[in-house]
């Protein structure tokens, strides 16, 4: 059984496929017809015969019919590449929900791959470096992957997200989905996101946030000592309910931003809040946004 997801939320995802909006499926041999024109089983089209083409797929009746030697094509049903990014920096510790969210998000993202045929990879991004599990394409690696994932204890800083893209564009290879999870509370959002345009991956972005991050958990009050958890920096502010609520409406606003740059570079964008149940925002929220089926 999957570490990470209940018998309950495996249950309601049982069927569920990720949908592609416009990646192509381009691996290895799977369920999702591709562009790809070879040896098939499903007709895709005919072309004039050339000299040294397998006689086996002369259309002989075309040829009776009008004296016209062409060859059938057929579609190749190929796999999606998938790709899990998540984000393991310091930030996404201050909760310790939203770490756990992020690793039961991507188990969802992984079953509803696997449910489709296709195969999921997932990385790792903390400090200057991004780390890539092997492909899985069945339900045992898939599981290795998962708990190896449930092990890990995010630390250290995200200077940019423009620089992890650059890092993580040799891996990901050919054009596919790319899922990144993350607070999104980090720089170069609008760089990277156009980066992994352009490399053909389909973005789908996923926010995960606390209570602490959105400004919802208003615990501290008078003068107190804030301390940037990946770089140390370490300020003093006077926190009261007019501060708690400039600080939710810059983070509903940072928000937005990062939703606009995802809509501009044609991906797409969820907000999950780390303490809601699983089976509302893995499921019935995605399934609204189109992101599974």
């Amino acid at each position: 059984m999957t570490p990470t997801l209940s018998t309950e939320v495996r249950r309601l995802l049982g069927g569920s496929k990720l949908i592609a909006l416009r990646a192509p499926a381009n691996a290895a041999i799977g369920e999702r017809r591709s562009k790809a024109i070879g040896p098939g089983i499903e007709f895709a089209q005919y072309r004039d015969y050339e000299p040294g083409d397998d006689l086996r797929y002369i259309d002989r009746h075309v040829y009776a019919r009008l004296g016209r030697v062409v060859i059938r094509q057929f579609s190749i049903e190929q796999r999606l590449r998938v790709s899990v990014l998540l984000d393991a920096s310091a930030s996404m510790a201050l909760d310790p929900a939203s770490w756990r969210r992020a690793v039961e998000l991507a188990a969802v993202f992984g079953e509803v791959t696997l449910n489709g045929g296709d195969q999921v990879r997932f990385g790792v991004a903390r400090g200057d470096r991004v780390a890539w599990g092997p492909i899985a394409t069945r339900g045992p690696q898939l599981q290795r992957e998962l708990a190896r994932l449930a092990t890990l204890e995010p630390g250290g800083a995200i200077g940019s997200l423009a620089e992890v893209a650059l890092r993580s564009l040799e891996p990901l290879g050919r054009p596919g989905v790319l899922v990144v999870i993350s607070d999104w509370l980090v720089d170069g959002f609008a760089e990277a996101l156009k980066t992994w345009r352009v490399r053909g991956q389909e973005v789908v972005a996923v926010q995960v946030l606390g209570a602490a991050e959105a400004g919802s958990a208003r615990t501290e009050s008078g003068w107190v000592q804030l301390v940037d958890v990946e770089t140390g920096e370490v300020v003093e502010r006077r926190l009261d309910a007019h501060a708690w609520s400039l600080y939710a409406r810059e983070v509903e606003a940072w928000s937005e931003e990062v939703r606009a740059a995802v809509w501009a570079a044609e991906g797409r964008w969820c907000r999950i809040d780390s303490a809601a149940p699983l089976d509302e925002v893995a499921i019935q929220s995605f399934r609204r946004q189109g992101l599974i089926t």
